[in-house]
């Protein structure tokens, strides 16, 4: 929880620097944390209220600050989304189930939301992350690690043909890309049978896909649904908010990561609900 701690007064301390030096001001503060890890945001909320009373040091620039801390899961944005798309067309999320599923490099999570509030029976954060089955595979393939990150981006971009570090010279990853994917793929598919499929019993299910690594096999769960007949229940994060859309193409590294948008959706999701509740106190 340290870490953490230090995590935070970081965070605080950018702001204070991008706000013009900043040395005292009031914060408000919602704070994403892996289901896994929602057991420890009474810690957490006592690390931030030391902070406060305590102040600290940033970059050599003392501050003191005054704030609040809310702790959600992650996924929590998501929910926040759909439940604002939802209300425009004149329907209430409390009468829908929504999973979220957040597809990362360490695990698989969905979280399972009814009657407006996040349920524990339906909701795992222990599914497979895409990080171990890469490396399992890529050394079976006989790919080293100075390759790691050049087959990385060969399965980001869809470009089998990558300068190997290794090597030394242009080689065509199309076999290993492929095998990483696939290796993927069928876990992931284990992993939604087991505990996605058993809750889409209902019509009235929204499934939202998020993460990084949900770029990765996009296609494939995109056809996996089709074939179930359930492609107009299945949503994907990225394209549900125009304006972070508009951000990133600005980005120069956003040609070469389709699955930024994916990633960041939640956060912005959950920064929109923070903005939405001050400006309700603010009126």
């Amino acid at each position: 929880m340290i870490e953490e701690r230090y995590k935070l007064a970081a965070a605080l301390g950018v702001v204070a620097e991008l706000e013009n030096s900043l040395k005292a001001f009031e914060a408000v503060v919602w704070l994403a944390l892996p289901l896994t890890e929602l057991g420890t945001r009474d810690e957490i909320r006592i690390h931030f209220q030391s902070l406060c009373q305590q102040g600290f040091s940033f970059r050599g620039q003392p501050l003191q600050i005054q704030g609040s801390l809310q702790v959600f899961p992650e996924g929590f944005g998501l929910y926040l989304n759909r439940k604002q798309q939802l209300k425009s067309m004149g329907q209430a999320i409390s009468q829908r189930r929504t999973l979220i599923v957040m597809m990362g490099h360490r695990n698989l999570s969905v979280l399972r939301f009814e009657a407006g509030s996040l349920k524990a029976a339906g909701s795992s954060s222990n599914g497979p992350g895409f990080w171990p089955l890469f490396e399992k595979s890529a050394r079976a393939l006989g790919v080293t690690k100075p390759d790691y990150g050049v087959l990385m981006n060969a399965i980001v971009t869809g470009q089998g043909k990558q300068i190997s570090a290794a090597r030394g010279r242009l080689f065509d990853f199309d076999e290993q890309l492929s095998a990483c994917r696939d290796s993927y793929w069928q876990a992931v598919k284990v992993y939604w049978q087991d505990h996605v499929m058993p809750q889409l019993e209902s019509s009235q299910v929204d499934v939202i896909i998020s993460g990084g690594a949900s770029q990765v096999v996009r296609s494939q769960l995109k056809g996996y649904f089709a074939e179930l007949g359930l492609a107009e229940r299945v949503y994907f994060a990225d394209g549900a908010y125009e304006r972070l859309d508009v951000v990133f193409k600005t980005l120069p590294e956003a040609a070469q990561n389709g699955a930024m948008a994916l990633r960041m959706a939640d956060g912005y999701g959950l920064f929109r609900g923070l903005i939405g509740t001050l400006n309700q106190v603010a009126a």
